[in-house]
């Protein structure tokens, strides 16, 4: 979306095809923009995962965008079916947000790199600069993430995050602040649930 590349995403739309097996679930779902292919892995241990959703359901997916001789698809390594129609329009305003709010900041990407001191050049044009540490503890875990552990593209291990703040906070504090900085859009998993990066970088 405006030229940004995309890796994981969420996707709320109608599934207009179908094909389930024993072990995949594949469908089309279409947002109103445009339809892609979802694929889904199912466990067959995992009875949370066995329930197929039927032609002409709102979904919301959870997943990786994968691109194989030039077809881009969705991996998703969560599905489930929309119960309440309020979800669907708030997803719709949310859509026209961040498209707003991306393209604002692309136009203000060059006079803000222009402008920007040396020191916080790796800082996104308009967003609001990493907390110092020595605050809170999300406070301090987003500093990590905006640290240089942070430019791995791999994303930051919370173990190491634990690991970087020398006991003063718990493991389940550092986790619980890492789920609330995804929540508030400040940081994202990458190649597990383990590993996160900051949208900052």
């Amino acid at each position: 979306m405006n030229g940004e590349e995309v890796h994981n995403l969420t996707l709320l739309g109608k599934v207009v095809k179908a094909n389930v097996s024993a072990t995949t679930q594949e469908y089309v779902v279409d947002d109103g923009t445009g339809a892609v292919n979802v694929k889904r892995w199912v466990d067959a241990e995992d009875e949370s995962a066995k329930g197929a959703v039927a032609v002409g359901q709102y979904v919301r997916v959870y997943g990786h965008v994968r691109v194989f001789q030039g077809v881009r698809s969705v991996i998703a390594f969560n599905l489930r079916p929309v119960t309440d129609f309020n979800e669907v329009t708030y997803h719709f305003l949310e859509v026209v947000y961040c498209n707003a709010h991306n393209g604002a900041r692309a136009a203000a990407a060059p006079a803000a790199a222009a402008a920007a001191p040396a020191d916080t050049a790796y800082a996104a044009p308009g967003a609001a600069a990493a907390p110092a540490a020595g605050g809170s503890c999300s406070d301090d875990v987003f500093s990590i993430f905006n640290g240089p552990q942070g430019q791995d593209p791999n994303g930051v291990n919370i173990a190491d995050v634990v690991a970087a703040l020398n006991g003063r906070f718990t493991d389940a504090q550092v986790r619980e602040a890492v789920e609330s900085l995804v929540n508030d859009g400040h940081l994202y998993s990458t190649i597990d649930d383990a590993h996160f990066r900051s949208t900052l970088l």
